[in-house]
């Protein structure tokens, strides 16, 4: 009877990334990486005071360095209502990005996320070289503020539930995953997206190889932590 507990159930992974295109906007985004014309555009929403985005902005930074010139990244900015400093943090990252120094600001509220009063934010500032009046102006303005609820907003509107959410060509990747996961998606997306996967099981089964898998269903995106 023993023997008969012993056996495993496997049960494969879901899906890395959804097997859904949604129009993203990147307007008025900050951005790095080729935002001419990339094969992968990644829109990252994320928190400044969660772990878990800095975990998924570390990994970000890998993938594209080893992809170059294939992708673009785009923030935007999605502080969670339990981490109460973070929603100046992204004003902070708001004002940086008008003098064209957001991602070195992004670096340094990473970094370091008990460094959250405003004279903290200033010394930032001030270590990047930016105006301090115009920063401060921007960092107080309501218009700024507004911006980083216009940015929740749209992330919610993508379907994203939790920090961090990845968005790569439309289909939202949830949560920190490994790096083996986001080259999954990248791979899939290069070699004509998951459109192409499935047309080509759908070829073998015409053909009588293999039966046309269906496809995994849309994983649950993890709770915001």
């Amino acid at each position: 009877m023993i023997k008969g507990f012993e056996t495993e159930l496997k049960v494969p992974p879901p899906p890395p990334a959804d097997f859904k295109r949604r129009e993203v906007a990147t307007k008025g985004l900050a951005g790095k990486g080729n935002l001419k014309n990339p094969k992968i555009t990644v829109v990252e929403c994320s928190d400044f005071d969660c772990p878990f985005c800095k975990r998924g902005a570390d990994t970000v930074a890998q993938i594209v360095k080893e992809y170059g010139d294939k992708v673009a990244v785009y923030f935007r900015n999605y502080p969670l209502p339990m981490h109460k400093m973070a929603e100046p943090a992204h004003r902070a990252g708001v004002a940086a990005q008008n003098q064209g120094k957001f991602w070195e600001m992004h670096d340094l509220l990473f970094a370091d996320k008990t460094k959250r009063s405003d004279e903290d934010f200033k010394a930032y500032a001030q270590q990047l070289g930016l105006d301090l009046v115009k920063f401060e102006r921007d960092y107080n303005d309501a218009a700024t503020a507004q911006r980083v609820k216009d940015d929740m907003a749209e992330c919610g509107k993508m379907e994203v539930r939790g920090a961090p959410g990845f968005l790569i060509n439309g289909r939202l990747m949830s949560g920190a995953q490994p790096i083996d996961r986001f080259k999954a998606v990248f791979e899939e997306e290069l070699n004509g997206g998951f459109e192409a996967t499935q047309k080509k099981e759908k070829d073998a089964a015409a053909k009588g190889g293999a039966p046309a898998k269906a496809p995994a269903p849309t994983p649950a995106p993890a709770p915001a932590k």
